[in-house]
């Protein structure tokens, strides 16, 4: 974006940079606020590891206005062309990156509490001070500011991916980005120094991508033995794909890399997990607990609010061992569960008794056709080869994890038609708590916005319709709506396939462990209930056809869940397809996917 001369100040016979917007991009107004996006970041800054500001201003050259930023000049380069001198896949030593990333950490740190987000975290951005009879460990000087985010304000990167990818964690992808972002780039950074490469090596920017959303990278240990467990347990946590099971803070991911890094003999470091169990009242409104740890003075942990089941809270505590003689570091994990209070249970109780939970003040979510919802799934077609066979479905299931799956089956099948068609009906005869028509995203739901092709797909709203597509054969392509989170609820979409083989819905999508269920049917009548993880694991729950489902192109279905606890009955055109029993997603947000199995489906 810019160029970057070395001037003199002649008064003081010392050296300055001074940067200015390119000529080529000076009539960007894009290129502008983010120049000055960063002046200002600067400017708000002082940190002894922060790059500082002398002064900003514009100048006049042959008529066109540039914008300038004077800083000081470091001589000694950048850490990336540090690390190259160390070679082309250097091993740094663990006392040298805990204190390079301890550097970064309190830079970054600075600038989170003055709420501000970096958002291009890489070695290239941090150029280098020598410390005198230190050359071979220089300090860390953090610049470039120009993707910067004010957190909490209206001064914000759009919701286009910025960064650079290597570094990029997963909602910076998506184009929304927390202060937990420069956490994961850190971490990658910190990976890179331990090991000599980033945890991820796409061939080109869509695989690159893919990764960091769905894959789980390689333990560092795997490319540097010297490394232990600890170090690993460190990045599992710092390069979570969801933010929230990140560390607490940037400085908490730093500290617990150096008490990794580097334990000393007075020292014990372990990692203590738990799970604490809160109400729904404290779940929605913030509490506080008291932890015992071994050997070590009680804790108080503080449960922000609205928190959700299965959400992990990490924090780093130093304590005594058992003789009191040495200190010990403890990373302490802890798993939220929430139960349901007294009130609530006496609701369950009630509603299940009569049937009609779904209208109580229990979780809800139903969207009817006849208040104007409308699902428009499709891409262009292509030429493609018969449907799939669909094997009959096992009547159970049990997973690598003992969690029983068990494909309801009744000795009388026309009386459990009965019961579930009853079901249907008194889920959907009354008013629903939240519709929306998805003919725009005014309804402030926040569904997925994706029009360029990402991964093989879109999810865009086009003519007063929402369009989910994907073109990549095998793979399906999920929209989702993030504002919504819900544990028992009916759930019902119209849907119309204009080309291509799948469509159908998402829902209890765990934005945290990345799981979730996709009920889908196609175009030659079969349907399927799958589950999904983080690590890109798709499991049938239940499959097979139905004559309900309307066979064709341009044919439209509405598609119904209900999800009652455990209990998952699924519909299609109001007629009862199957229903599961599953424990595996508990609640989460809603969506729609399209899936191409032999041509592009729209």
């Amino acid at each position: 974006m810019g160029d970057v001369y070395l001037a003199e100040n002649m008064h003081l016979n010392t050296q300055v940079a001074i940067k200015f917007i390119k000529p080529t991009i000076i009539s960007n107004a894009d290129a502008r606020r983010l120049f000055l996006r960063e002046a200002k970041a600067a400017a708000t800054l002082d940190h002894p590891y922060i790059l500082p500001l002398y002064d900003y201003g514009e100048a006049t050259v042959e008529g066109d206005i540039y914008p300038y930023m004077v800083m000081p000049v470091r001589l000694e380069g950048s850490l990336k062309m540090w690390l190259k001198q160390h070679g082309e896949a250097p091993r740094l030593p663990a006392e040298t990156v805990a204190e390079m990333i301890g550097q970064a950490a309190s830079a970054l740190q600075h600038a989170h509490d003055r709420q501000i987000i970096h958002l291009d975290v890489k070695p290239s951005n941090f150029l280098l001070r020598s410390k005198t009879g230190q050359l071979e460990t220089p300090d860390l000087l953090l610049t470039d500011f120009g993707l910067a985010k004010v957190m909490n304000t209206e001064v914000s990167i759009s919701n286009t991916s910025r960064g650079t990818p290597p570094y990029m964690a997963p909602e910076q992808w998506r184009g929304y980005p927390v202060a937990a972002t420069d956490q994961y780039a850190l971490a990658t950074m910190a990976y890179e120094m331990l090991t000599g490469r980033t945890p991820f090596l796409g061939k080109n920017l869509e695989e690159l991508m893919y990764q960091h959303l769905y894959t789980t990278p390689e333990p560092p240990s795997v490319f540097n033995p010297q490394l232990c467990k600890e170090v690993d347990e460190v990045f599992f946590h710092a390069l979570a794909k969801a933010p929230e099971e990140r560390f607490a803070t940037i400085s908490a991911f730093a500290n617990a890399l150096k008490q990794a890094l580097l334990p000393t003999e007075s020292e014990q470091t372990t990692i203590l997990r738990t799970t604490l169990v809160i109400s729904q009242h404290e779940a929605r409104n913030g509490t506080s607990r008291s932890l015992d740890l071994p050997g070590a003075q009680p804790i108080k942990v503080d449960i922000p609010a609205g928190v959700h089941d299965g959400q992990v809270i990490r924090l780093s505590v130093r304590g005594k061992t058992g003789d009191a003689s040495s200190e010990s570091v403890e990373m302490v994990v802890i798993t939220i569960s929430i139960t349901p209070g007294d009130e609530t249970v006496r609701q369950e109780s009630m509603l299940s008794a009569s049937r009609t939970w779904l209208l109580g003040a229990m979780a809800l979510f139903v969207v009817l056709a006849s208040m104007g919802t409308y699902l428009l799934v499709g891409v262009h077609a292509q030429t493609g080869g018969p449907i799939k066979p669909r094997p009959t479905a096992p009547r159970s299931l049990t997973t690598p994890t003992g969690t029983q799956t068990t494909v309801i089956a009744s000795p009388s099948p026309s009386a459990t038609i009965i019961a579930e068609q009853k079901l249907y009906s008194e889920a959907t005869s009354g008013k629903p708590v939240l519709t929306d028509p998805l003919v725009n995203n005014q309804a402030g739901y926040q569904w997925d916005e994706i029009p360029v092709i990402t991964q093989g797909g879109t999810c865009a709203f086009i003519d007063g319709a929402y369009h989910a597509t994907q073109g990549l054969r095998d793979f399906f392509y999920r929209c989702m709506a993030k504002q919504t989170d819900y544990a028992n609820f009916a759930y019902q979409v119209e849907m119309t396939i204009q080309t291509g083989d799948e469509g159908g819905i998402v829902f209890r999508f765990d934005r945290a462990l990345l799981t979730f269920y996709s009920f889908h049917i196609s175009t030659d009548g079969a349907y399927r209930l799958d589950i999904d993880n983080r690590e890109g694991f798709v499991r049938t729950l239940s499959q097979g056809t139905s004559p309900a489902i309307k066979i064709g192109h341009n044919q439209t279905n509405l598609i119904t869940v209900i999800a009652q606890g455990s209990h998952l009955s699924l519909f299609v055109n109001k007629q009862y397809v199957t229903d599961v029993i599953d424990t595996t997603c508990s609640r989460g947000s809603i969506g729609v996917m399209a899936q191409d199995d032999y041509s592009a489906t729209n």
